[in-house]
């Protein structure tokens, strides 16, 4: 059962919540804790109950087990996803049992987050918070529960069709829009088919000295030449110093940064009592408030707070990252490789529409592979070698030049 921990009395806008789990306990405990923050709260005991439920009642979020009897947890999440009146529901599965395998597939089938019992109310309680948040928009675009009341009967997919089942996957029309770098690196633009797709998740992780953040001033001022805006967040980086570096490879950004088409914001460290977690949050809330024209979002720097995070914590934000990729919105993800254990860097790999993993060859030689793109993973090397010059930024370097 969850870690009774103190609500401390914070009251938050009401939402209706469905719980659907077999135990009675967690059900009452669930049932007593989101009323004291509250909330109204509606349950389930089987997914045939909580499916009849969200379709017929006007639910803001719900909280899903993953072992249900007779329809697990996963396919109540599929139905839902698939479901016009429903997909729009924003749900947390919870499961008793840590199992990277369940976790990626709840992920992939559109959970916002998956969380594992016992843990602390205050806990979930962020998690909560954060998927409203991140359902009000969407809600606001398609409609859920009883919104649909009139529209033509939907019929759930069979239990056979869950396992090739992948709603995470963009459409081909998302796929075609792409973010691209401007023409001021043409082997970036071709290692990456054209560009980043809109509406797409990319982690970039390498050593610190890799030049991870000049490829991301690349991305940021192709966006801004398309007519589109950028924010970047970083843990390092003014806006004068911003502007300066890419002023001097030719990038002039300076009337971007006063028409506020390109924003710099600072990524917070942890301070003694505050924790990364809580950070996370403030930094998808942030990312969530961005206007609709910023069509390219990056985030520089996570490393200081993603190694004090357990790996589900990880993964949970990311996933929050991705359900924030809409309105045309792609985000990057910076980090030093370091911040992750390989186990945990693939299934963000597998989580992530692209992956661009850079490596340092010599002092002066920094290599870009772009191992998944727009969702395809790359079956041989694609990428490309490159120096950093000053005043000049990026300059290609042959292979036959390469130092193995």
């Amino acid at each position: 059962m969850f870690n009774n921990a103190a609500v401390s009395g914070r009251k938050v806008e009401m939402a209706r919540v469905l719980i659907v789990d077999s135990h009675s306990a967690i059900r009452k405990w669930l049932n007593a804790s989101l009323g004291k923050i509250g909330h109204q709260v509606d349950q389930a005991t089987d997914g045939k109950t909580a499916l009849e439920t969200a379709s017929r009642e006007p639910i803001d979020l719900m909280l899903v087990a993953v072992d249900l009897p007779r329809m697990s947890g996963c396919q109540v999440l599929f139905n839902l996803k698939g479901n016009p009146r429903t997909r729009a529901i924003p749900v947390i599965m919870l499961t008793s049992i840590q199992s990277y395998e369940t976790e990626a597939e709840c992920l992939r089938l559109g959970a916002s987050n998956v969380v594992t019992k016992p843990c602390s109310f205050d806990d979930l309680a962020t998690h909560i918070r954060v998927a409203l948040r991140e359902g009000q928009e969407t809600v606001g675009e398609k409609p859920s529960g009883g919104a649909l009341q009139d529209q033509a009967e939907w019929e759930q997919p069979t239990a056979e069709a869950l396992p090739n089942a992948q709603p995470a996957l963009k459409s081909s029309e998302q796929l075609s829009k792409f973010v691209s770098t401007g023409g001021g690196l043409a082997p970036l633009r071709l290692v990456l088919g054209g560009g980043l797709a809109a509406e797409s998740l990319t982690l970039i992780e390498g050593p610190l000295v890799s030049g991870m953040g000049l490829i991301c001033q690349y991305l940021m001022y192709g966006a801004i030449m398309e007519g589109s805006e950028a924010a970047l967040f970083s843990s390092k980086q003014t806006v004068e110093d911003l502007s300066r570096e890419m002023g001097s490879m030719g990038m002039d950004v300076s009337g971007s940064i006063q028409d506020n088409k390109l924003s710099v914001r600072s990524i917070a460290k942890p301070s003694p009592g505050e924790t990364p977690e809580a950070l996370f949050g403030a930094l998808a809330a942030e990312i969530d408030c961005l206007p609709r024209s910023c069509g390219l979002v990056i985030i520089d720097g996570i490393t200081d707070l993603a190694i004090f995070c357990q790996d589900r914590t990880i993964m949970g934000f990311f996933s929050i990252f991705q359900k924030l990729c809409t309105a045309g919105k792609a985000i990057v993800v910076v980090a030093e490789s370091s911040a992750f254990a390989p186990d945990l860097l693939s299934r963000l790999r597998q989580l992530c529409d692209t992956h661009i993993s850079m490596m340092v060859r010599d002092r002066q030689v920094r290599v870009l592979n772009a191992v998944k793109v727009n969702n395809l993973e790359q079956r041989r090397d694609n990428g490309f070698s490159f120096r950093v010059e000053p005043g000049v930024g990026i300059t290609i370097v042959p292979m036959f030049q390469v130092r193995v």
